[in-house]
């Protein structure tokens, strides 16, 4: 017996799931557009120099309370004080954002410098490099200054993209894949939300031919379908045939076996994913014998990781045996789906614990391991 190629994988192009969750987001993104319109209508146009470090009009005004009001709100959400203050005092607590906040007493020193040049006589910094080190230094600092701002126009990027990722989680992708580190080792995650997401097992193509490969999978989906995320999804026979119980689509092409029996599978209690409408359970093998739920999709594996918030009971702490390893757990509300392999050699105790302690899942089911 060996660790076959049946997939999961899911598809998320159904406008109607997708609609409902961004209506919410539309609407807070056309506010944004309007204020940006509405800085854009207002905003005096620039018809000199002194106009445009002035703040005047081309007639010489100076600028309005719409204008001071908009250009406030604009600084304040591109701001990236705002994330550097929130991460200082994530870590640090108060005195993390009172530290960074005496950053701002440098203004002071500015105002100082800028001030005795032009006691000087100097009309702008630039003015004064000019007149003391010619072309060469007003160059340099012109230089400095771009390269400053290009940082800044990334870094303002980086604060709306975590703004918007934050507060409109609709737009965010229902898969998230990340490398993560626990106890030592590196763990590749992948979080499915399946309640905007279509999760499926796939094991052969429409002529009965074992797929074998997530590229034929992928090959073998429908127009406007795409494959973005597939992982081993259980234990398979050398014909690739299912150790245990599998459905796929509603249809049952293998029993359910509760039986001890040699290798992984056999290491009782093992369990089954079962994957519904909008929802998924690992549940233990005998658990789902005594009262079997409908699952439009399910692959049996084993063993259970974690079986009601506790370890395998044959799990060892120092166990020696170590591989490169699968499993999928699902959250309490069963409409998150966590699915991760190791990317370091690791022995089942610490999969286990990556699932119970690391992701805080109360029941999570071993899939495969991967030979190297």
């Amino acid at each position: 017996m060996r660790q076959g190629k049946g997939g999961l994988w899911l598809n998320g192009n159904d406008p109607e799931q997708e609609w409902t969750p961004l209506m919410h987001p539309l609407a807070l993104m056309a506010v944004f557009g309007l204020v940006i319109l509405a800085s854009l209508a207002v905003a005096p146009r620039r018809a000199s120099v002194a106009g445009f470090f002035g703040g005047a009009d081309a007639e010489g005004r100076a600028p309005g309370l719409w204008v001071l009001v908009l250009s406030q709100v604009t600084t304040w959400i591109f701001a990236r004080s705002l994330m550097n203050a929130a991460i200082l005092g994530y870590f640090y607590g108060i005195w993390g954002v009172l530290a960074y906040a005496g950053y701002y007493g440098s203004f002071l020193t500015g105002g100082l410098i800028v001030d005795r040049l032009r006691a000087g006589g100097a009309g702008s910094v630039q003015d004064w490099l000019v007149a003391r080190f010619g072309a060469a230094g007003v160059g340099c600092y012109n230089l400095v200054v771009a390269l400053r701002l290009l940082s800044e126009v990334f870094a303002n990027l980086l604060v709306v993209g975590l703004i918007f990722g934050a507060v409109l989680p609709g737009m965010a992708g229902a898969v998230t894949c990340a490398d993560v580190t626990f106890d030592g080792a590196g763990f590749t995650l992948c979080e499915v939300d399946l309640t905007r997401e279509d999760l499926r097992l796939f094991l052969r193509d429409d002529a009965g031919e074992i797929l074998g490969q997530f590229g034929a999978v992928d090959s073998s989906l429908g127009p406007g379908e795409r494959l973005g995320f597939a992982i081993n999804g259980g234990m398979y026979h050398e014909d690739r045939a299912p150790v245990g119980l599998y459905i796929e689509d509603g249809v049952q092409e293998h029993g359910l076996v509760t039986s001890a029996g040699p290798g992984n599978f056999g290491l009782l209690p093992n369990g089954v994913f079962c994957i519904q409408a909008g929802r998924a359970q690992v549940i233990e093998s005998r658990a789902y014998a005594a009262d079997p739920p409908a699952c439009r999709h399910a692959t049996q594996s084993g063993p259970m990781l974690v079986i009601d918030g506790a370890l395998h009971p044959r799990f060892l702490a120092d166990s020696t045996s170590l591989n490169i390893r699968n499993g999928v757990g699902v959250d309490t509300t069963g409409t998150r789906a966590y699915f991760a392999i190791s990317n370091d050699m690791v022995n089942f105790h610490q999969f286990g614990r990556f699932f119970r302690d690391y992701l805080g899942v109360a029941n999570a089911l071993y899939l495969s391991l991967i030979h190297i």
